[in-house]
């Protein structure tokens, strides 16, 4: 799958930068080939299997920036940056930040995000959880991350501009690729959920900023009540103006999704695409599209 690259990605010279990391050398090392050829993964060990999957180089091609924040990196910074947190334990700030076995619907899933939405106290603090959450992808060798975040979501919290929210984000990338081995491209969500005039700011924001750091655009958040149709306009905007396009489309409702996505909206990457297999003829056609 081709991944989303703009102007502002680094050099050769900059991919295979190494620096210290707490203290400890920040050195992804290659898997040990010779493993696979005496044994099959199957019958690695736990503790093996984890260690290869940690070395092998990644790349992660959707990752939403809100949905990054583990409990430990939120209680790192929270005397910093003000954030009110229902709790200051460790476990009991995880329960209103990650999923567990009792949310099993994508509703329950974004329910955690009225505890994200709290974080986003100040340009200074996206900045930090920007770079926090590109430590982190370092941290299991990652070495490209295509980073999708919702400027609308974040700039409405706390009465920030996009352009607040863009230029903190920003800042946040380029102060972690000087520290890690790590490429970053930024894809602007437009919520499905907000109204068609914000889903409009937000995609000329992305357009202003597309020579800036971001490469694509998506629509995200309640696909079963908002279908990617009404949005159709806007996104082939974004696709005329130079920016890649991603929709998050089959996942929370039917095939129809993904068609409406694919060719009304531009979309040349289908986020989750899970149901697709409920049309086996479109299936077929998208496949044959590569």
């Amino acid at each position: 799958m081709t991944t989303y690259v703009n102007n502002n990605s680094p050099s050769e010279e900059d991919s295979s930068r190494q620096t210290n990391l707490n203290q400890q050398s920040f050195t992804p090392s290659q898997p040990d080939m010779s493993t696979l050829e005496t044994l099959p993964l199957s019958r690695l060990s736990e503790e093996l299997l984890e260690e290869f999957c940690h070395r092998l180089p990644k790349i992660e091609l959707h990752q939403h920036l809100e949905g990054s924040f583990t409990p430990e990196m939120v209680l790192d910074l929270a005397d910093k940056h003000g954030f009110e947190l229902p709790s200051h334990e460790l476990e009991e700030l995880r329960s209103s930040l990650q999923v567990d076995p009792d949310n099993a619907s994508l509703v329950q899933f974004l329910e955690k995000f009225h505890t994200i939405g709290s974080l986003f106290t100040s340009p200074e603090a996206i900045r930090d959880l920007t770079y926090a959450t590109i430590k982190e992808a370092a941290l299991h060798n990652t070495r490209h991350l295509e980073l999708r975040y919702s400027p609308s979501y974040m700039a409405l919290k706390q009465s920030l501009s996009l352009d607040d929210v863009s230029i903190a984000v920003l800042e946040g990338v380029e102060a972690a690729k000087k520290d890690f081995p790590i490429s970053v491209s930024l894809i602007a969500i437009v919520e499905r959920q907000m109204p068609l005039d914000v889903a409009e700011g937000v995609i000329e924001h992305a357009i202003e900023f597309k020579d800036r750091g971001i490469a694509a655009v998506d629509l995200a958040n309640d696909e079963a009540n908002f279908p990617p149709g009404p949005f159709a306009p806007l996104f082939k905007r974004a696709h005329e103006a130079g920016l890649f396009v991603t929709i998050h489309a089959g996942e929370a409702a039917g095939p129809e999704n993904i068609k409406t996505a694919v060719e009304d909206c531009c979309a040349d990457r289908i986020g989750h695409g899970v149901r697709l297999f409920e049309d086996p003829a479109y299936m077929q056609e998208l496949a044959q599209l590569g």
